[in-house]
């Protein structure tokens, strides 16, 4: 039986508030999301509510619905806050090249997916050893790059995105459509990345057909943490990839914010909380439906 908004705030209600947000997590099943999502995306585009005793002060006649109100909304963020992994999540599939036509359906049907032939083999080492020189001015920074400051990086990156196996994923033509790139060299707090919608494109790409990659230039792992969480509303799933060195997430940022998928990062288990990505930001001019069908992939491809 599915969850109702009322049975979804009394579980939270009877949630023990000393236990962890990762104990909160294992007592909600996959019959809780079709409504906790929802309301994670409503709670986590609110400001952040802190206990207060003036809204007593104010409106006493109120105030015991207001406190409950609150509370509620509180429970919630601490959930949004302190995304975790929980035993009802799906393993995300990690596409390769001979998989590409099966990663566009993904793509196309999900909005979000994640493959692992975005750059080849030689280009995989000559972006590591570009990544690893501007790495030594940029660690810890986040940062939009401009052409002029790695050319190179930037021609690797060219490269890729005009191959017909990321043309046949995305549909995204180069002589027709723009990106950005982003080196993020960061060290995230030990909570992850809250739940949210929307990822940082430009301001004058708002209300356009934008997908973002993210590019792993490092390794998650179970026992590291950091996994990247996304929910499907449509077939009610949860999904979690520890993305790899070299494997790419693509995401989709609808037009309508609301078709926008819910996504995070959970929590780390250690000191290690390192997120090194490459992060492109893709401005699609054309009809994401109308992108032509994948061409066979050579004979010599091997399954990762």
């Amino acid at each position: 039986m599915m969850s109702t908004t009322t049975t979804i705030l009394a579980l939270l209600r009877d949630l023990p508030a000393a236990a962890g947000a990762e104990a909160w997590w294992r007592q909600l099943s996959a019959a809780d999301w079709p409504r906790l999502f929802p309301l994670l995306g409503v709670a986590a585009d609110l400001p952040r509510l802190k206990d207060s005793s003036a809204l007593a002060t104010m409106a006493p006649d109120l105030w015991p619905e207001l406190a409950r109100v609150g509370d509620d909304v509180r429970r919630l963020q601490r959930l949004a806050d302190h995304p975790a992994v929980p035993p009802a999540a799906r393993p995300a599939p990690v596409y390769s090249i001979v998989d590409r036509q099966a990663a566009r359906v993904e793509l196309l049907a999900s909005r979000c997916v994640t493959v692992d032939f975005l750059f080849d083999g030689l280009r995989q080492e000559a972006l590591a050893a570009q990544v690893e020189d501007l790495a030594r001015d940029e660690m810890g920074s986040w940062g939009q790059l401009e052409r002029h400051r790695r050319p190179a990086l930037f021609d690797l990156v060219d490269d890729a995105l005009a191959s017909d196996r990321f043309r046949d994923l995305t549909g995204f033509d180069p002589d027709r459509d723009e990106y950005t790139l982003t080196l993020s060299l960061q060290d995230l707090d030990a909570t992850g990345i809250g739940w949210h919608r929307d990822l940082y494109w430009p301001r004058e790409w708002v209300g356009e057909d934008v997908f973002s990659v993210l590019y792993g230039l490092g390794d998650d792992s179970p026992a590291k943490g950091g996994a990247f969480l996304y929910y499907v509303p449509e077939h009610n799933g949860l999904y979690a990839v520890y993305r790899r060195r070299h494997q790419a997430t693509v995401l989709w940022n609808c037009r309508d914010s609301e078709r926008r998928l819910l996504h995070a990062v959970s929590g780390y288990r250690g000191d290690d909380t390192s997120r090194h990505l490459i992060i492109l930001q893709c401005l699609r001019r054309g009809d994401r439906a109308a992108t032509p069908a994948p061409r066979p992939a050579p004979a010599a491809a091997r399954r990762a």
